[in-house]
């Protein structure tokens, strides 16, 4: 979570289950991430600026939750079928950050490691998301603070 003290007094406020994740990158840890929710029950929307990249984390989704669905049921293939169905029916997929925070719980932010790039988003999304999401980021390299800085 971002340690600004508006995000953290954000995230106190919510007294709610966590149901919707916004995941924003659609590379290998965003597409896993997307995975892992949806597989636990949430409504995910992942999104990214490129519809390409979308379809490939689709694809990769599929082609991984086969692969768990082998390993977990076996020799029970409609047990199997229903365990992607499900969790492939969690998942959707836009290119509108905007559009897929207004009624998310939870955003996981995994965009280019750009100062400038995260303030844009974390800005544009703290103006349209609910008062009670919860923000965070996978930085790697940038202090979460100073992305922070731009949320109120």
């Amino acid at each position: 979570m971002l340690a600004g003290k508006s995000v953290l007094a954000r995230a106190m406020t919510s007294s709610r289950s966590i149901s919707h994740v916004t995941v924003i990158g659609g590379g290998l840890m965003g597409s896993g991430i997307t995975q892992v929710a949806a597989q636990t029950g949430h409504h995910v929307t992942l999104v990214d600026l490129d519809e390409g990249v979308l379809a490939a984390s689709t694809t990769r989704i599929s082609s991984s939750l086969s692969r768990v669905a082998r390993k977990r049921y076996h020799d029970d293939k409609e047990a199997a079928n229903r365990f992607i169905e499900t969790t492939m029916s969690a998942i959707s997929t836009t290119t509108s950050a905007g559009e897929a925070v207004k009624n998310t719980d939870l955003v996981i932010e995994l965009i280019v490691e750009n100062m400038a790039v995260k303030h844009k988003l974390f800005k544009e999304l703290d103006q349209i998301a609910p008062q009670n999401v919860i923000f965070t980021s996978n930085t790697s390299s940038l202090s979460i603070k100073d992305i922070a800085a731009v949320t109120q």
